[in-house]
C-alpha cells in the first residue's frame, strides 16, 4: 500500500508547488508592506507611492492563488484516496476463496470504512499539511532573517526541539486507533445478520443492553486516547508559545535599541505568527502519521493468503474434460473426511446429476469444481493440466 501511495507523489508535488508559490507570494507582499511603512515613517512619500501599485497587484494575485491551492490539494487527496481504495479492493478479490469464506469479513468492512477514513485524515491529509506547514515556516524564517539574520539560528533550534518532542510524545499513541473498532464492527454485523432471530425470539431488550454496554466501552477507549492526545498537544503548545514569546521579547529589545525599524518590528511579528501555526500543526500531525504505519500493516495483513500456491499454466479455454483422480478432501479445522477416493471425469457440454444425502459432500464437490477449495490429496486436472 505504501508503494501505491508513493506513485501518487507527483500529485502531491503539484499541490506543494502551488502551495509554495502562494506562500512565497504572501511573504513577498509582507516584505513590501514593511518597506513601504518604513518609507512612510522616513517621509519618503514619493518612493512609497511608487510601491503601492506593485503591492496591490501581488495582493490581488493571492486570491486566485488561494483558490488554486485548494483545488490542487483536494485533487491530490482525491487521487490518493481512489488509488489506495482501488489497490485494497483489487487485493481483496485476489484472496483465496476458501480463506475469505472462513474469515470474518467484517474486518474488510472495517478497513474500507473506518481505516480508510483514518488514513485519509492522518496520513494523506497529514503529510500534505506537514509539508504546507514547513513551507509556511520557511516563509516565517525568511521574514525574520530579513529583520535580523541571527534569527535563523533561533529558528533551527525551534525546529529541532519541536521535532524531538513530536517523536517522543508519539510513542504513547503508537497503537493504531482503528484496532478498537474491529471487534465492534464485527459485533454490529453479527447483530444485523441475526435480525430475524432477535425478532422471532423477542431478544430485543437483551441485544439493546449488550449494544449499549459495548458502545459505552468503545466510547470510553476513544475518550482515553483523545485525552492522551490533548495532554501531548497542550505540552507542545506550551513550549511553542513560550518560545515565540521569547522571540517577540528579543525583537522588541532590538527595536528599542534601534537595531530594528518599525516596519521590521511588524514584519518580525508577522514572521513569528507564520512560524507558530506550522509548529503547532506539525506537532499535531506527526504523531498521527507515525500511527499510520501500524494501521497500514494491519490492513495489509488482512490481504495476505496463507495458501501461496501460484498458478503457472495459462488455460484460455476449456476444451474437453475435467478429471478427478484419487481426490480426498477435509476441512483444515476438522479431522472428518468429507470426500474420499473420488475418481470421475466430466466432459464438456455433458449433463450430470449428483445424488446423495444431506451432508454427503455434494456442495463440497461442486466447490472443488469451482476451485473454492483445493483437494487434501489427489489431483484435479483440466484437459490434462
Amino acid at each position: 500500500m505504501v508503494k501505491k501511495y508513493i506513485k501518487i507523489f507527483p500529485y502531491l508535488f503539484l499541490a506543494l508547488i502551488v502551495t509554495g508559490i502562494n506562500a512565497f507570494l504572501d511573504g513577498l507582499v509582507n516584505i513590501r508592506i514593511m518597506k513601504m511603512l518604513d518609507l512612510a515613517i522616513d517621509g519618503k512619500m514619493d518612493n512609497m507611492k511608487q510601491m503601492i501599485p506593485q503591492i496591490l497587484i501581488m495582493a490581488a494575485l493571492l486570491v486566485p492563488m488561494g483558490i488554486l491551492v485548494g483545488m490542487a490539494s483536494n485533487f491530490y487527496k482525491r487521487k490518493a484516496n481512489v488509488a489506495l481504495k482501488r489497490y485494497y479492493m483489487k487485493r481483496v478479490f485476489a484472496k483465496n476463496i476458501a480463506e475469505f469464506q472462513k474469515e470474518n469479513n467484517a474486518k474488510y468492512l472495517s478497513s474500507m470504512t473506518n481505516d480508510f477514513n483514518t488514513l485519509e485524515m492522518n496520513m494523506i491529509t497529514g503529510i500534505y499539511s506537514i509539508f504546507e506547514s514547513v513551507m509556511t515556516f520557511i516563509v516565517g524564517i525568511w521574514l525574520l532573517s530579513t529583520v535580523d539574520a541571527r534569527m535563523l539560528i533561533l529558528a533551527i533550534i525551534l525546529i529541532a526541539i519541536n521535532l524531538t518532542i513530536s517523536v517522543l510524545t508519539s510513542k504513547p499513541t503508537k497503537k493504531a486507533r482503528s484496532d478498537m473498532f474491529d471487534g465492534y464492527t464485527s459485533y454490529i454485523k453479527e447483530i444485523l445478520s441475526a435480525f430475524h432471530i432477535v425478532k422471532n425470539y423477542n431478544l430485543q431488550k437483551r441485544v439493546r443492553d449488550d449494544y449499549y454496554k459495548k458502545s459505552e466501552d468503545i466510547q470510553q477507549k476513544g475518550f482515553f486516547i483523545e485525552k492522551m492526545l490533548s495532554y501531548i498537544i497542550s505540552l507542545e503548545h506550551l513550549f511553542m508559545g513560550a518560545s515565540m514569546f521569547g522571540v517577540i521579547l528579543i525583537v522588541g529589545y532590538l527595536a528599542i535599541i534601534g537595531r530594528v525599524s518599525t516596519g521590521g518590528l511588524l514584519l518580525a511579528v508577522t514572521g513569528i505568527q507564520k512560524m507558530t501555526w506550522p509548529l503547532f500543526n506539525i506537532g499535531e500531525n506527526l504523531p498521527k502519521i507515525f500511527t499510520s504505519g501500524d494501521l497500514i500493516r494491519k490492513m495489509e495483513k488482512t490481504l495476505e493468503n496463507s495458501d501461496t500456491y501460484v498458478e503457472t499454466v495459462d488455460l484460455p479455454e476449456f476444451k474437453e474434460e475435467i478429471e478427478f483422480s484419487d481426490v480426498d478432501f477435509s476441512y483444515e479445522d476438522s479431522e472428518q473426511i468429507i470426500l474420499s477416493d473420488i475418481n470421475l471425469k466430466v466432459k464438456k457440454n455433458g449433463k450430470y446429476l449428483v445424488v446423495g444425502p444431506s451432508g454427503g459432500g455434494k456442495s463440497t464437490l461442486l466447490k472443488l469444481f469451482r476451485k473454492y477449495f483445493n483437494p487434501s490429496s489427489g489431483t484435479i486436472t483440466i484437459d490434462g493440466h
